[in-house]
């Protein structure tokens, strides 16, 4: 399992709107690297090797794993294109 940390900010530069800041945890195939995951009836599978990660496996609970060492740069763009797991807000770093 693979996991990209990227700190989100929320808003659309609304004065009335508080922006939230929080996680997204973009997902990657640790066989083989890629992005590229097709969701089927039991988890993710890899579109590149076919390797399967079933829910509740530690592919989606261990968000802080990133074996490759990747960083959001090599995630593919647009980056909401990517699976990807929200993860925990983040307080006081609201800009």
């Amino acid at each position: 399992m693979g996991s990209v940390p990227d700190l989100y900010t929320t808003g659309d530069n609304d004065p009335e709107i508080e922006p939230v800041q929080y996680y997204r945890h973009y997902l990657y195939c640790d066989a083989c690297g890629s992005f590229a995951l097709d969701y089927v009836s039991n988890g993710l599978r890899c579109r590149d090797c076919a390797s399967t990660y079933a829910y509740g496996t530690p592919f989606f609970t261990r968000l802080d794993a990133n074996p490759r060492q990747l960083t959001v740069s090599d995630v593919p763009r647009p980056l909401g294109s990517s699976p990807y797991v929200r993860g925990a807000f983040v307080e006081g770093k609201s800009s």
